[in-house]
């Protein structure tokens, strides 16, 4: 009878902590939700996202859609382009067919009548429509380098 009472007084302790007892997240440099469905990771000094995500085309026939790495820099508030744009965007990416990272061109590719977008940087079409795909965010941000990890899924 006490093990099942230190059992219960056990599982109720885990119910009100939670499962994230103890774990160590900092709220200013952990990832977000993006407006675009993607993972919006925090720019230096508070100045603003990066969401990284996945662009899926549309499938035509037999042939399956393509897809692109793309990365909105956004503003502090995520309504708003980032300001400049930032430069020298480059990405590597870790895919599940190659174990050594892929750098992958990222270009300044705004879309018609989307304001978000004149921040948007995008890769050509290729292999990026994977459940996860990890890599690194690499630009220059009002003069300053910005470096970061991801993992998308």
């Amino acid at each position: 009878m006490r093990n099942f009472r230190r059992y219960i007084f056990a599982m109720q302790f885990m119910l009100l902590t939670g499962c994230s007892a103890g774990t160590n997240v900092d709220p200013v440099t952990a990832p977000i939700a993006g407006p675009h469905g993607g993972v919006a990771y925090p720019l230096p000094d508070g100045s603003g996202y990066a969401e990284i995500f996945v662009e899926r085309g549309k499938a035509t026939g037999r042939t399956a859609g393509k897809a692109m790495l793309s990365v909105y820099f956004l503003a502090a508030d995520r309504k708003a382009a980032l300001t400049p744009p930032p430069s020298d965007v480059s990405a590597t990416v870790v895919t599940p067919e190659k174990a050594e990272p892929t750098p992958v061109t990222l270009a300044l590719t705004p879309i018609a009548k989307e304001p978000l977008s004149t921040a948007r940087f995008a890769s050509e079409s290729g292999a990026f429509d994977y459940d996860e795909l990890r890599g690194e965010l690499k630009a220059t941000i009002s003069g300053k380098p910005f470096q970061r990890e991801f993992a998308i899924r």
